[in-house]
């Protein structure tokens, strides 16, 4: 079985209580996206896969423009190894119930 670290992908810098007390003091949290708009898969400080924009922008505001097909692409792409960890571990046992848990944590984070 390969080994990968755990990817991620997130939108923002800040954690979600960060962003909660900011907006308390109307400041925005900083985007971790790239100028052209596209969306870094990071691994131990180390991107591993960045994910396009799928929306159009104006030239210079595509870091700041939404474009849910590339989160959506990105969630999907940053949970891969966890994916593959899994599919690995159904093909070593036949209880697909033990892992059901994890199979619906995967789903609802690629789905939100």
């Amino acid at each position: 079985m390969i080994e990968f670290g755990d990817w991620r992908f997130q939108k923002f810098a800040q954690s979600e209580e960060d962003m909660a007390e900011m907006r308390k003091f109307d400041m925005q949290p900083t985007l971790l996206l790239t100028n052209d708009g596209s969306a870094p898969i990071m691994s131990g400080g180390e991107r591993v896969a960045l994910v396009d924009m799928h929306a159009k922008a104006k030239r210079g505001d595509a870091y700041k423009t939404p474009c849910e097909k590339r989160d959506q692409h990105a969630r999907l792409i940053a949970n891969a190894p966890r994916m593959y960890r899994l599919l690995h571990a159904l093909t070593e046992t036949p209880f697909v119930e033990d892992h059901a848990e994890e199979i619906n944590a995967i789903l609802q984070e690629i789905e939100q």
